[in-house]
C-alpha cells in the first residue's frame, strides 16, 4: 500500500500530522497541500510536512490517489465542490471532521459519481495547540478512529481507509454517521 500522491486539503495539525505519519511510514511518494492561508502553505512546505504548496484545491488534488479533507466542518461543502472536478475517479477521499451527518449531507450534494470514493472518518486525537508547526507523525498512534462509511462508500475504499489508519497506529471502530453523531 503505497500512494503516489497524497493531497492534504487543510495543512493544520490534523492534516499535517496525517501527512507526516504517512511520510514516516513510507506510504506516500509525494504530498501536495493546500490551505486557505498562503502563510500556512509556505510554513507546511518549510517544515517538510508537504512537498508541494498548491495555490488551489484543484491543483493539490490533480493526480492524487489519496485525498484528505482536513478543514473545519463548515467549510466541507465548499471544499468538496472544488475537489470534484479535479479528483481522479480512482482516488480515495477521506475527511477528519468531528461531526458526520453534515459532512455526509455535503458529500451527497456535491460528489456525484465520486461518492463511491468517499469514506468519512473521525480520529479522536488532537493537541491543546493548533497549527502545522505542531504536526506530529505519531498523533494518531494508539488513538481511536471512527470510520463512518456511507451506504454508497465502496467496500474496497472502506477497507483501504481502515488499513491507512491502522498503519498510523489507530484503533478502528465503525459506526454509521448517525450513530457517530448521537
Amino acid at each position: 500500500m503505497t500512494f503516489q500522491k497524497l493531497a492534504v486539503i487543510g495543512c493544520g495539525l490534523m492534516g499535517g500530522s496525517f501527512a507526516l505519519g504517512l511520510k514516516h511510514a513510507g506510504l506516500v511518494k509525494s504530498i501536495a497541500g493546500f490551505s486557505a492561508s498562503e502563510k500556512t502553505r509556505q510554513r507546511a512546505q518549510q517544515l517538510q510536512v508537504i512537498d508541494i504548496a498548491c495555490d488551489s484545491v484543484a491543483q493539490a488534488v490533480q493526480g492524487a490517489d489519496l485525498v484528505l479533507l482536513a478543514v473545519p466542518v463548515r467549510a466541507t461543502r465548499q471544499t468538496l465542490e472544488a475537489i470534484v472536478p479535479a479528483m481522479s475517479p480512482n482516488a480515495l477521499l477521506m475527511d477528519v471532521g468531528s461531526t458526520k451527518c453534515d459532512v455526509v449531507a455535503a458529500a451527497r450534494e456535491t460528489l456525484g459519481e465520486r461518492l463511491l470514493c468517499f469514506v468519512p472518518a473521525h480520529p479522536i486525537a488532537g493537541k491543546e495547540v493548533a497549527g502545522v508547526e505542531h504536526s506530529d507523525a505519531d498523533l494518531y498512534k494508539d488513538r481511536a478512529l471512527i470510520v463512518t462509511p456511507m451506504e454508497s462508500s465502496g467496500a474496497t475504499q472502506v477497507e483501504l481507509a481502515k488499513q491507512i489508519w491502522k498503519s498510523l497506529g489507530s484503533y478502528i471502530t465503525e459506526l454509521t454517521p448517525a450513530a457517530h453523531d448521537a
